[in-house]
């Protein structure tokens, strides 16, 4: 914006110079040359109606036109010339230059009696020539006024309009920046503001003490940023409510759901002692029992993700044996490819984020091949878990959603928490989990996650990398 206000100021002032340089040129060199014209007319004609008929005779000749030095009388300066045409005679010459005859279109009307003139060049140098006839039979005077003088003052007047030109361009130009900076002012500081709004200052506000547009422009911009720190506040508080009513259901609900744990775990184990039509509803009880348990553990993990109340722990392990016990305790028949290589994280968090990856497939890709893939790479620890299972045609970001079920032919006994949890520990340990589709069919998540690597050899002696470093 700014560039285009300097630019346009620019252009504006420059074709203002330009016509206005042009205008004054053109003006004060038709006037010099009017000025010059006049005066050499006027020379000449006085020549021929009054210095002609007093020394000369009705018809002279070349002997009597030099001995009368009518030359000399005429010709004011050395550099002038004289070219003085006697019809079927020579002509008299002031000087070898001026011994051409004069243009066609110049002799024509001063044979017919009429005073001319006409700009020419001899010997490569400018000259204006004015010419008139003498009464009765001639002869035809002809002066040579040279335009070096007059040329070299308009060369100066054009370099002097260029110049002045040049500089009133500069002074718009300062001047069009200052204006482009008063003007623009407020836009910058009301795109300040709004970057400031964005980083979190909801405080933020603009001076709206002026009474022009930016003036109400500054109000509006006031009020929305009133109404939207009152909306924020307003959504903060509720999902504050929200986050404490989750913990607060979970918290109260872990004591009887242990209880109902406890009494179903005795109840399976007098499963066998019960009747048959007993028996399906006491397994139908232990399982929905287990899924209950599952939830509110779930939730209570939640809150503490909201809370950000459950700190990082990073300890040093092993990556390929701590893949190769997950794959052994939740999906034997899932393929590992793993260099062993120790490493050091929050191993509890990183159990939750595969464990849940793991336990999704098992639920929704059942009976498909799985592979495992895993490595690190400047400082970065990669898994990448990838299914033949039916896949998702949706949108993939939202099976990260919290309760969120995919369709009927992937739908499960699980909560819809466990993605949601993984993806949550992941981000709180710097990195992310991310969904993608396979080209063959089934999904890929993959997990990347800042990791230290311990030296080699050496268990001891290790700076242990800071997650709450690598979030800020």
């Amino acid at each position: 914006m700014r560039r285009r206000i300097i630019g346009t100021t620019l252009a504006l002032v420059g074709l203002t110079a330009a016509v206005l340089a042009v205008a004054v040129w053109l003006v004060v060199s038709g006037a010099l040359r009017n000025q010059l014209i006049d005066e050499a007319t006027g020379r000449v004609e006085f020549a021929a109606a009054v210095l002609a008929p007093a020394r000369l005779d009705a018809t002279p000749t070349l002997d009597e036109f030099v001995a009368a030095q009518f030359d000399a009388d005429l010709r004011l300066a050395a550099d002038e010339g004289l070219y003085v045409d006697f019809g079927e005679g020579d002509p008299f010459v002031s000087g070898f230059r001026f011994s051409i005859p004069p243009d066609t279109q110049l002799v024509t009307p001063v044979a017919g009696g009429r005073l001319a003139w006409q700009w020419t060049t001899v010997a490569n140098e400018g000259y204006l020539v004015a010419g008139a006839r003498t009464p009765a039979t001639g002869p035809n005077l002809y002066l040579f006024v040279p335009t070096a003088e007059l040329d070299a003052t308009l060369a100066s007047l054009r370099n002097a309009a260029l110049l002045v030109g040049l500089v009133v361009i500069a002074l718009g130009g300062l001047v069009a920046r200052r204006i482009a900076r008063q003007v623009l002012r407020p836009v910058g500081e009301a795109a300040h503001a709004a970057r400031k709004m964005a980083a979190g200052d909801l405080a933020t506000r603009l001076d709206d003490d002026s009474t022009d547009e930016f003036g109400d422009w500054a109000g509006a911009f006031n009020q929305m940023a009133v109404s939207l720190e009152a909306t924020i506040a307003q959504l903060r508080d509720a999902e504050e409510l929200q986050r404490r009513f989750v913990a607060d259901v979970a918290h109260e609900l872990r004591t009887p759901v242990t209880g109902l744990v406890n009494e179903a775990e005795l109840l399976r184990r007098q499963i066998d002692e019960l009747p048959a039509e007993l028996r399906r509803v006491a397994e139908l009880l232990i399982h929905d029992v287990g899924r209950l348990r599952r939830l509110v553990d779930d939730l209570l993990e939640i809150s503490r993700l909201d809370a950000s109340s459950d700190p990082i722990r990073s300890e040093p392990f092993d990556i390929r044996d701590f893949l190769k016990a997950h794959v052994a305790d939740r999906l034997p028949a899932a393929v590992l490819a793993c260099e062993p290589r120790r490493i050091v994280t929050d191993r509890r968090r990183l159990d939750r984020i595969v464990g849940n990856i793991l336990g999704n497939a098992a639920v929704h890709a059942r009976g498909s091949k799985v592979d495992i893939e895993s490595y690190v790479k400047d400082g970065r620890l990669t898994i990448a878990i990838s299914d033949r299972g039916p896949g998702y045609d949706g949108e993939l970001d939202w099976l990260f959603g919290r309760f969120s079920q995919a369709d009927a032919s992937r739908s499960g006994s699980g909560s819809g928490l466990g993605l949601a949890i993984a993806r949550d520990h992941a981000r709180s340990l710097g990195g992310d989990l991310t969904a993608t589709r396979r080209p063959a069919g089934g999904l890929a998540f993959v997990v990347e996650i800042p990791v230290t690597e311990l030296l080699p050899d050496s268990e001891e002696d290790v700076m242990l990398v800071s997650h709450d470093e690598v979030e800020s």
